[in-house]
Formats: C-alpha cells, sequence, structure tokens
C-alpha cells in the first residue's frame, strides 16, 4: 500500500492534491512529525470565511468530538484523499470512512483555507498545566524583526533566571507562526490552574515571573515593549495569554496563519516553522516571510528536527 508520502509525491499543489483546495493532505504530512509534541492536546482548526462572512469557524474539542494527533496521524491516508475526491460532502462519504477518518474529515473541511491549532493545555477551563506559551507580537507600526528581536531577548531572559530555569524542563523552544513568534517553556511537573494567575499572567506590579522577566526585556530592548494583551501601536507585544487551559495556540510547524485571510478573499499569510535559538536574528525574517506551504514539505525532515522530543 503507498503511503501518504508517495501520494503526496504524485500530486502537483500539495493544496490541491486533486484539483479543488484541500488542506487535508498537506496538514496530515504534517501531523506524522507532531506527535509527541501534541500528545494529549486537542487539535482544533479556524476558518476565515471571504469578505462578506464576519465570523471565524472554530472545531475544537470543547465544541465537537475532541480529535488527537495521533488519530489524525492514523487517519489520513491515501484512501482518505482518494474519498475526499470522489464524494463532495462528509455524509456521503461517511460508509467507506472509519470513525477516525470521519473526524479527520469534519474538522478539516474541503475547499476551505484553516489554521491548525491545539488546546495548549487542553480544552477545559481550569485545568493543570504544564506549557507556558509567550506570544510575541509587534504591534502597528512594529516589525516581524523587532519581535524577533524581543523573542531572542525573551529566551535569554528564561535561560538566565533562576526561578524559570527550576521550573522548565529544556531550553525555551521559538516557533514562527506566520506573523508573530512564540517562546514555549515545557514545564517539569503539572500545576495547578492557579499557577498562571501567581506567575505567569502579567500585572506590571513585579509580582510574576512574566513581570520580571518582560522587565528584563524592557530594559534590553531598542524597541518599545508591553506585557500583556494589550497592542499598543510602535509596541511589540509580550502576551502569554495562550497559556490556560482552554487556550488555543497554532501549531508550530505548517499551520497557515489566518489573521490576514479577511482582508485577502480568505487567503492565509503566512505558515508556522519551528526554530532554534541561534536563527533569533533579524535577517531570519526575510526567510521565514518566504515559506510556503510547498517548501515546509519539501523541508519537512529538517523542520521537525527542531521540535522539541
Amino acid at each position: 500500500m503507498a503511503s501518504l508520502r508517495d501520494y503526496a509525491a504524485g500530486v502537483e499543489d500539495i493544496l490541491r492534491p486533486y484539483g479543488d483546495l484541500d488542506l487535508l493532505l498537506y496538514y496530515g504530512l504534517i501531523a506524522e512529525k507532531l506527535q509527541a509534541y501534541l500528545h494529549g492536546r486537542e487539535l482544533a482548526t479556524l476558518t476565515r470565511p471571504p469578505k462578506g462572512r464576519v465570523r471565524a469557524v472554530v472545531k475544537r474539542g470543547s465544541l465537537n468530538q475532541p480529535f488527537y494527533i495521533e488519530q489524525m496521524a492514523g487517519a489520513v491516508t491515501p484512501a482518505l484523499m482518494d474519498a475526499r475526491k470522489k464524494f463532495e460532502h462528509l455524509d456521503d462519504a461517511k460508509h467507506a470512512l472509519s470513525p477516525e477518518q470521519a473526524l479527520a474529515w469534519f474538522y478539516f473541511m474541503p475547499r476551505r483555507y484553516m489554521g491548525f491549532l491545539y488546546a495548549t493545555n487542553r480544552e477545559g477551563e481550569g485545568r493543570e498545566i504544564n506549557r507556558v506559551v509567550y506570544e510575541i507580537v509587534p504591534g502597528r507600526n512594529a516589525t516581524a524583526e523587532d519581535a524577533i528581536e524581543v523573542a531572542a531577548l525573551l529566551a535569554r531572559a528564561v535561560a538566565e533566571d533562576e526561578r524559570a530555569a527550576g521550573l522548565s524542563n529544556g531550553r525555551p523552544f521559538v516557533s514562527w507562526t506566520g506573523n508573530s513568534f512564540n517562546v514555549a517553556l515545557s514545564l517539569k511537573a503539572m500545576l495547578p490552574a492557579s499557577f498562571y494567575r501567581a506567575e505567569i499572567e502579567y500585572t506590571g506590579k513585579g509580582d510574576t515571573l512574566t513581570d520580571r522577566l518582560v522587565a528584563q526585556v524592557i530594559k534590553a530592548s531598542k524597541r518599545p515593549v508591553i506585557g500583556g494583551s494589550v497592542r499598543p501601536p510602535g509596541h511589540v507585544i509580550i502576551d502569554p495569554s495562550q497559556t490556560p487551559s482552554g487556550q488555543l495556540s497554532p501549531v508550530p510547524l505548517g499551520s497557515l496563519h489566518m489573521e490576514s485571510a479577511p482582508a485577502s478573499g480568505g487567503v492565509p499569510g503566512g505558515v508556522s516553522v519551528p526554530l532554534t535559538l541561534d536563527m533569533l536574528h533579524r535577517d531570519e525574517v526575510t526567510d521565514l516571510l518566504a515559506y510556503t506551504p510547498g517548501r515546509v514539505i519539501e523541508e519537512l525532515d529538517r523542520l521537525a528536527r527542531r521540535l522539541p522530543v
């Protein structure tokens, strides 16, 4: 039986494997590489309809039947792709699909651009956490070059902070989301939900670990930096709000960035790429902005080696 990679090698456009737009083959190839990083965390998708439609469509485990990365990696096969080509609607194809394949179809609908997300610390409010994610966002009139410098400063501050080092299980992991940078920390243990309020939430009062890290970055940065979720023009924002359970993050490899989709008729504006710490310099941004889904698949093995194990 042909593998999914063999199947993909026979298509001209990874996003249009049989002529129509269909991201399932692309995301199915990526899912195999994400199994360790996303283990136990529910998957989600975000679809932004074209102009004229306001609300985004989110499919996730808190609203729908939960779907996990191991299920997806096993469900997306050449046979499923053949069924997508043959049948226009899921209801017409269900008789030929396994339950996991039907879930994959439901989450990753054909003929739609969508982002590939996951529940950072699982679905449901108030659950324990073992991963911290800081999003480094360039505000209006700031640039991705500004943001990558702030990401480098934050990663260095985390590595040098005794409290952060005592909590985390290894070095920070940084990824490009297609529009911003995520700096993620893997914690040594599951910690109660209250840990977010006590140490990770930004208050600006110097009381939390994040307050202290942001203060160090502000002191070292040549660009205006602020913590929290407010996005003032000209600033680079360090936002930890993707961390609590029930919040979503883009997968760090291959997710199409949908933030700019409404302005471009539903077409995404970038793709997520995992980085190494020595890549965090301004000159890297031009290359990150040039990534396409096709290039991600061409470099898939090399990019996947940057993911934490």
